[in-house]
């Protein structure tokens, strides 16, 4: 049983590849892997760059100085001076009560909120699905208010909601 199209890259089924034609189709799996690594290399080029740039350098430079303070020596009217305060900053910060209160109440936001509204999301998706709800275009209408917001809450306070208690 042999292969009646004979090309440099294709052997008879069954026969494996042997002298320069073994080196050969070899090599060109291994040039086409390298031409594929090389394009890949290209089109992800301009996301490794603005990454660095835009992100990586601007917190790596972020973190550095928040390890120095400026301090004015007497009663303020000298030059200022940049020393190196460690983590005093960060142990400040950590250690205010206003600071933790604010971090409190976004974790319980988030443990609160989050759960909820995915269950509900989820809820209503399956309801809506199950060809229970007879009016489907009514309520999933009503279901477009992603975030919570006051029904007295400004245009331009990015409420997005459109149900109609909302709408003004």
């Amino acid at each position: 049983m042999s292969n009646p199209i004979s090309t440099p890259m294709s052997t008879p089924v069954g026969k494996p590849l042997a002298g320069p034609t073994a080196r050969s189709a070899r090599g060109g799996r291994k040039s086409a892997r390298r031409r594929e690594l090389g394009a890949a290399g290209v089109l992800m080029t301009p996301f490794f760059v603005l990454l660095v740039t835009v992100f990586l350098i601007p917190v790596a430079t972020a973190v550095w100085l928040s390890f120095f303070s400026d301090d004015q020596p007497g009663l303020g009217f000298g030059p200022e001076r940049t020393v190196f305060a460690g983590p005093r900053s960060y142990i400040a910060v950590l250690t205010d009560p206003t600071f933790l209160g604010g971090l409190g109440t976004v974790v319980l936001y988030c443990v609160v909120y989050i759960p909820v509204l995915v269950i509900g999301a989820l809820a209503l998706a399956l309801l809506l699905d199950s060809g229970v709800a007879r009016l489907r275009s009514g309520p999933s209408s009503d279901c477009s208010c992603r975030t919570p917001c006051p029904a007295s809450s400004p245009p331009s306070s990015g409420c997005i909601c459109t149900h109609p208690a909302s709408v003004r």
